[in-house]
């Protein structure tokens, strides 16, 4: 082989190396999931802004940083910051990994080397304590294949839990987007352990993604039966602050624990509607009159979204 030729075979592979960390984590790809607290519901947004270096291993750094508004829609947590993730490819492009800041090690993040029927687990680099509440989480591939979005082909597999799994959730992971339920990142796994104990303080379902070829919504995004109507990070509008409109009712106590009563400001008519913690609708309501009783005394403990003409207000049902 000439060194001419040496010379090709060497920027062929250079630029396929270049090729696989670009099909991931572009510097500027967005995604953003829900974000909840006891207190409020917002949204996390999740950033790639550049590179580093960590254990020899150059790597993408990720910001986080979330909004969440309390149940009047006012603003209480503006742009807190989470800690930075680290993230990278391997030359193929076909398996991902972060960093795992407890064993300051790199794990699997995602593969898609398996095939139907392999198992695969997720890595915890944030749970902490709560480790213990979620020893395993271990999942079958159940099919791969490839799905074409914005005019791209990108490889995914679906995914199902095992029976020694501590939750449900079966789902799909996409090339570059990751996964279309769960937060992508280290944080998966704080949600998928915890939120299974009933835990209140973590929601990370995820709502999109974005880079400089790739628009992608989950489709709850645009379900009529959600509230986000095309949103990403509902509850904020374009001007930056959560939509309310004319004051239109109260809603006490406030938590509750299951009835509620809802006071209109005028003697209309309203179609009342209650949204979970992942915006989809749990009960539609015609209200008339000043005072109404509800009773969600049936509904699960958690946060809860109630929607009266163009007003959205937070209730807490704790029994």
């Amino acid at each position: 082989m000439t060194v001419r030729n040496y010379f090709l075979v060497f920027l062929i592979h250079v630029a396929t190396l270049i090729n696989a960390q670009s099909t991931w984590f572009e510097n500027g790809a967005t995604w953003t999931h829900d974000m909840q607290r006891n207190y409020g519901f917002g949204y996390l947004e999740s950033k790639v802004f550049g590179d580093t270096i960590i254990l020899g291993q150059s790597c993408k750094k990720i910001q986080r940083k979330y909004k969440i508004w309390d149940w009047d829609n006012v603003l209480v947590d503006d742009n807190v910051s989470l800690p930075h993730l680290f993230v990278y490819a391997n030359p193929s492009g076909l398996k991902t990994y972060i960093y795992n800041p407890v064993n300051k090690n790199f794990e699997s993040l995602y593969d898609f080397t398996k095939v139907v029927g392999d198992t695969i687990s997720y890595p915890y680099p944030e749970l902490g304590s709560f480790k213990t509440f979620c020893p395993n989480n271990f999942y079958r591939i159940t099919e791969t294949g490839v799905v074409k979005i914005n005019g791209q082909n990108l490889k995914y597999y679906t995914i199902e839990p095992t029976i020694n799994s501590n939750y449900f959730m079966a789902q799909r992971i996409i090339e570059k987007i990751g996964s279309e339920y769960w937060s992508f990142h280290s944080e998966i796994n704080e949600f998928l352990c915890v939120q299974a104990n009933n835990d209140m303080n973590l929601n990370s379902f995820f709502r999109c993604y974005e880079d400089s070829s790739i628009d992608f919504k989950s489709s709850r995004m645009t379900d009529p039966a959600f509230v986000y109507n095309g949103n990403c990070y509902y509850p904020e509008t374009g001007l930056g602050i959560a939509e309310k409109g004319k004051e239109l009712f109260s809603i006490y106590p406030n938590p509750s624990n299951g009835v509620v009563n809802i006071s209109l400001i005028d003697l209309q008519d309203y179609q009342l509607k209650v949204y979970n913690n992942i915006g989809q609708i749990v009960l539609t309501h015609n209200i008339q009159g000043q005072q109404n009783q509800i009773d969600l005394s049936f509904l699960s403990n958690g946060m809860y979204t109630i929607n009266v003409g163009s007003n959205y207000k937070k209730l807490l049902i704790s029994k």
